[in-house]
């Protein structure tokens, strides 16, 4: 199960991000809240137990929203997932300098994947990088 939830995240984005999920996905649960770092942790802390392989936080992640989506990651995971932060970080620099000032943040709590990504077409790129490196486990 893959639970995605979007912070204060635009219409036309959310979208494409569902049928992006949909074509890889069976089991997929979509959230919406605002940009609150104490209720994004309990989203994250309440999601991140059981059956959830993957938790993915698209917005929140840049400068104007304080970054509290990186925040929220952070205070729950049990360890970082460095490798992958930064290659998702070298992706977005290469491919999106108005990105630039995100800070995208991997993490896994238990046995599930949790990832933070800007409210921007590149994630959808991103998306792949974390999906495959799921279904390849390691």
């Amino acid at each position: 199960m893959i639970v995605c939830i979007f912070v204060e995240s635009p219409s036309n984005f959310k979208e494409k991000v569902r049928t992006q999920l949909e074509e890889q996905f069976f089991d997929t649960r979509y959230l919406e809240t605002e940009a609150n770092v104490d209720k994004l942790t309990e989203l994250l802390f309440e999601h991140a137990q059981g059956n959830v392989e993957l938790v993915i936080v698209l917005g929140g992640v840049d400068i104007k929203t304080r970054a509290i989506s990186s925040i929220a990651v952070e205070r729950i995971v049990d360890g970082r997932i460095y490798t992958l932060e930064k290659y998702l970080c070298q992706l977005i620099a290469e491919s999106c300098p108005e990105c630039l000032l995100t800070s995208p943040t991997v993490g896994v709590r238990n046995q599930t994947l949790i990832v933070s990504l800007p409210n921007h077409d590149i994630s959808l790129k991103l998306l792949n990088v974390v999906i495959d490196a799921v279904k390849k486990g390691g």
